[in-house]
């Protein structure tokens, strides 16, 4: 189920559910889902795991929807699915986690840069997204990599 957030004088409304496989109906597309998603990782969708979104993906490119850094620097990568999520698209998610496992904090940085459409620097964003008192060294930047596969389970098995 997915959950439809609208805001009133900066306050969230009461959500309103909308079934997943229903998203298209509204004209949806996979690359709105992604926007959403990317849009409120921050502030709404993980209160208590917040995800600062780093890039996401381009036109025609083989990446993942959703590039995102937790707390501790960590990569989360979403894959988003708007009708059926089966194994196909956690084999997916995997070949984009192995490749962004490999990705410098140099990488990061270029990505991140490209995502704000202009020169940034990632180490003082995670530092302002998260409050902390001191920004992460440029080591500490993705060194363990969390799949999140958004979509209709086929199968129960991969539902978390």
């Amino acid at each position: 189920m997915l959950y439809k957030l609208l805001k009133t004088k900066s306050k969230y409304d009461k959500l309103e559910p909308l079934k997943f496989e229903d998203f298209s109906a509204f004209g949806h597309l996979e690359k709105d889902l992604e926007q959403l998603i990317a849009n409120n990782l921050l502030d709404v969708l993980y209160e208590e795991a917040s995800l600062m979104p780093v890039f996401q993906e381009r036109s025609r490119q083989a990446e993942a929807d959703v590039y995102a850094l937790n707390e501790k620097g960590e990569l989360v990568i979403f894959e988003l699915k708007r009708g059926s999520a089966g194994e196909d698209a956690v084999q997916q998610a995997l070949r984009y986690a192995q490749e962004a496992g490999q990705w410098t904090y140099a990488v990061l940085q270029e990505k991140y840069s490209t995502y704000m459409n202009k020169d940034v620097d990632l180490l003082e964003a995670h530092k302002e997204a998260f409050n902390l008192e001191h920004s992460l060294h440029p080591r500490d930047m993705n060194r363990k990599q969390h799949l999140i596969v958004v979509g209709s389970a086929a199968d129960d098995g991969l539902v978390a």
